[in-house]
């Protein structure tokens, strides 16, 4: 008698079940795709390099050299507007020498620049669009620029001797 109620209990329990479902079936449905949008906050530090020219028409000189720093700061993004804080630290070596006739006098005049470093400490706003940031800085600059100028010495003019007569 048991084995003619294994079969029918057996077709019982595949009717009373259903179709099977895994738990993990859920998983495999497509997701919607939600569009992500960049955000801008965050802090971030870099290096540079490169070179610098400066070209001052007031006396006719033109300064170049090597440039070397990096820079670091932080950002805050609300909405589309990014507000942020940046320090910047340079070495330059820009360096020239300006040699101009004396007129009147022996010799030449020789001037001398030099810049060391350069740093600066910026307050950052602007308007963000996913990649895209516009921005404006404000912020105030120090840096060690040398000037040097050599006049020649002049000789004294020779006495004058006058004869009495």
């Amino acid at each position: 008698m048991t084995r003619r109620l294994l079969p029918i209990v057996g077709l019982m329990t595949v009717l009373a079940a259903g179709a099977a479902t895994a738990a993990d079936v859920s998983a495999l449905r497509t997701m919607p795709v939600v569009s992500s949008s960049y955000n801008w906050t965050g802090c971030y530090v870099g290096i540079n390099a490169g070179g610098v020219a400066d070209r001052n028409n007031l006396v006719a000189r033109w300064a170049d050299g090597g440039l070397f720093g990096g820079q670091g700061g932080c950002n805050y993004q609300i909405d589309h507007i990014v507000v942020g804080l940046e320090l910047e630290g340079m070495w330059s070596g820009a360096s020239a020498t300006l040699t101009a006739a004396t007129f009147g006098g022996p010799g030449a005049t020789v001037t001398t620049f030099k810049n060391e470093w350069d740093a600066d400490l910026a307050f950052r706003f602007g308007l963000a669009y996913d990649r895209f940031y516009l921005y404006e800085k404000i912020g105030v600059l120090w840096g060690d620029n040398q000037f040097n100028t050599v006049f020649p010495l002049r000789s004294p003019r020779p006495a004058v001797s006058r004869r009495r007569a």
